[in-house]
């Protein structure tokens, strides 16, 4: 029986990366099979000092975040994982089931779309669809059986293309079926990701080298700041007033993080009867959707989204990388059309400079 130390487990893990690692630089030749089992001896170790040391320690004497809650009865085959409402084994490549739409799904992910859930979103379940978006027209003041002024405005019914919107992650096979609690923390991270692409694609477009569709910057109406290297707010009222001349109510402001740290440090006491302000924050590799002194104002109640209704997941683990490693990866992608306006002015583009 492996006891429960934390030196035990230090060397265990610390064995079991350098055995990794090497694996990870290419061919090993007659050496894959041992650095395998090396892999594989030193999972056992740490896997078992944790249930032993769990047995007998509490929580605080063992340093974890966490009480283990693995025994045999509880060990599952990988495929009993459950993502986005469904099991692994009845997921198959390319399907599109789920249980909830996915842009409620990515808004309400802990770290996901902050979009999403304030636009009009147009679930569709093919490869292509269509988006109502209602036009701005001038009612006439029209004489007892006179009749109607040329003001042709037809309701539009617009077409989209749209982009996948892909994210991964990939988790030791043993460490799938051991742990049943891991599900909730894969998906989260999944959902999160996929939604904070979704609202760069929404607020700068985006391409997948085939297929580009628009954002607010391109879809929306440009305008420059009037200072640099900050957002003025004499800029954010007059944007603000520009999308209501439009015909629009002015519901959001979209700012990157510390465009808006630097505006409300500035302005704090002067922005009472703002819309609300939304941060479209760095995506993990550190893409920015909206530089600090650029921002958007807009009405989202007249923005249109196109949005597969399903959130499609895939595993992989025949991948030769992943396979050598016993590793499966986990992949959810939705896929979105940009965003489609009736009229440009709801949402103004304040392009801002830094020097």
């Amino acid at each position: 029986m492996t006891k429960f130390s934390t030196a035990t487990i230090s060397a265990a893990l610390k064995a079991r990366d350098a055995a990794v690692a090497e694996l990870a630089k290419g061919p090993t030749g007659s050496r894959e099979a041992s650095l395998l089992a090396t892999v594989r001896d030193n999972d056992a170790i740490v896997r078992e000092a944790i249930e032993n040391g769990a047995a007998v320690q509490s929580q605080a004497e063992a340093g974890l975040n966490y009480r283990t809650q693995v025994d045999r009865s509880q060990r599952r085959d990988f495929r009993e994982a459950k993502l986005f409402g469904r099991e692994l084994r009845d997921i198959a490549p390319g399907s599109h089931e789920g249980d909830t739409f996915a842009n409620i799904t990515l808004a309400a992910a802990a770290n996901g779309s902050k979009i999403l859930g304030k636009v009009n979103v147009f679930p569709f379940s093919g490869s292509k669809g269509m988006v109502p978006v209602a036009p701005r027209a001038t009612a006439q003041l029209t004489a007892p059986a006179g009749a109607l002024a040329d003001g042709n405005v037809p309701a539009m019914v617009a077409p989209f293309d749209v982009v996948k919107v892909t994210a991964y992650s990939t988790v030791d096979r043993d460490e799938l079926q051991d742990y049943p609690f891991a599900d909730s923390a894969i998906e989260s991270a999944l959902a999160s990701a996929v939604g904070q692409r979704v609202d760069h694609v929404l607020t700068v477009g985006g391409t997948d080298g085939v297929t580009t569709v628009e954002g607010f910057t391109g879809a929306g109406t440009a305008t420059a700041g009037t200072t640099v290297g900050t957002i003025e707010l004499a800029d954010v009222r007059n944007a603000v007033a520009r999308v209501e001349d439009g015909g629009g109510n002015a519901n959001a402001l979209l700012m990157s993080p510390m465009g808006k740290a630097a505006f409300l440090t500035a302005y704090a006491d002067r922005i009472g009867g703002l819309p609300e302000i939304i941060t479209i924050g760095k995506l993990g590799d550190g893409t920015a959707a909206l530089n600090d002194f650029s921002f958007i104002a807009a009405d989202l109640s007249t923005v249109g989204v196109a949005m597969r209704k399903d959130i499609e997941v895939t595993h992989v683990l025949e991948e030769p990388s992943l396979h050598k490693l016993d590793r499966v990866a986990l992949l959810a992608t939705a896929r979105v059309g940009g965003v489609s306006l009736a009229n440009a002015e709801t949402v103004q583009v304040v392009n801002g400079s830094a020097v």
